[in-house]
């Protein structure tokens, strides 16, 4: 049995790297052409050309099922054609052991998928992005959040300092407005509050803003109060939900769980990271059937352009799945055990049809 899975080994990995590196080839180039298009006197040609390879790692995690179900298909193809998994077949092996023995030799993949989206490749892309946006010349971000018991709109300036901060207090038992303050800056403490600096502030007497007599407007040099809205979590919630890592997302899922806030986003995508292991070993299982029946005759070619073709069915059917049970309000493991599901019909469909 450990010849057999020496001889799964080093075809897998041959041809896994010779896919990575086709992948990670075409990746760059095709970014360094479309960021040449964007150059400009601050942003030249050698800062796209840093943008396009700071971005690969992102880019070639997002591809690892696609990389993968291309190397079993053509390694396990190539096996076919010179008849050794025939052989392995006669020697009383089965395709489930078979496929075993090669889940087995991809195991190292299953923990770099999970490590992958909590070390290194996410921060790889934010820094490509900031980056990219610091030679550009970048824009304040705007948020709306929860924070307790206000509502609060926050504009960071592009060197991350707060430029304005808007707040609504909300009577949370009846549910109105009790207050409106505007400040022109903001200072956090190490022990958890946050104080505004030239503010102002607008209280709303039983909850009814119809005219002024009914409005009583302070203004003070400086105000604190506690806050859970910390500079971290603002920076969170302004990053792009794709690239916080998995100690992010829980930590996000927990903070809108708190404050009431739509956490769904940040459950689904960390559900499908925690499944990719399982994501892979389907992929793979798809490939695996392209090596026995009518389809071992095909050649590497056409292994590749069918694997492709799987590919970009899985992800289709990932895509729309996802945000669709998101939108339904149903638990996101269904996003995940769909496309899953769907990879295993079409297995089945493969081991039975004609190529």
């Amino acid at each position: 049995m450990s010849r057999v899975r020496k001889l799964f080994g080093q075809v897998f990995w041959s041809h896994f790297l010779v896919v990575l590196t086709a992948f990670a080839g075409l990746q760059t180039v095709f970014r360094f052409l479309d960021e040449s298009k964007l150059t400009t006197d601050a942003y030249t040609l050698t800062d796209a050309l840093f943008v396009a390879v700071s971005a690969l790692p992102f880019r070639l995690y997002q591809d690892l099922p696609y990389i993968t179900l291309i190397a079993v298909s053509t390694g396990m193809g190539s096996l076919a054609q010179t008849s050794q998994i025939t052989v392995l077949r006669n020697a009383g092996l089965s395709k489930v052991r078979l496929f075993a023995i090669l889940a087995t030799v991809m195991s190292p993949l299953y923990f770099l998928s999970v490590a992958a989206a909590e070390f290194g490749v996410m921060n790889a892309e934010q820094m490509s992005r900031t980056y990219k946006q610091e030679r550009r010349g970048g824009s304040a971000n705007q948020l709306w959040s929860r924070d307790n018991a206000f509502i609060v709109f926050v504009s960071v300036g592009p060197d991350g300092t707060i430029e304005r901060w808007h707040e609504l207090e909300i009577e949370e038992q009846r549910w109105r407005l009790a207050s409106h303050l505007a400040a022109d800056e903001a200072q956090f403490s190490d022990r958890g509050s946050i104080k505004f600096l030239n503010n102002s502030r607008v209280r709303f007497e039983g909850g009814n803003v119809a005219t002024n007599e009914e409005l009583q407007y302070e203004t003070f040099s400086s105000y604190e109060r506690s806050t859970e809205l910390v500079p971290r979590v603002i920076s969170l919630q302004m990053r792009d939900r794709e690239l916080l890592t998995l100690t992010e997302l829980i930590e996000m899922f927990r903070f809108s769980d708190r404050h009431q806030l739509n956490g769904a986003e940040f459950e689904r995508l960390l559900v499908e990271r925690l499944s990719a292991p399982l994501t892979l070993v389907a992929l793979a299982f798809l490939g695996f059937q392209t090596a026995f029946g009518s389809w071992r005759s095909g050649s590497t070619v056409q292994r590749v352009f069918v694997a492709i073709g799987f590919g970009v069915l899985y992800k289709y059917c990932a895509e729309l799945t996802g945000p669709t049970v998101a939108l339904l309000g149903v638990s996101p493991l269904l996003g995940v055990a769909i496309p899953l599901l769907s990879v295993l019909v079409l297995s089945r469909y493969i081991a039975r049809a004609p190529a």
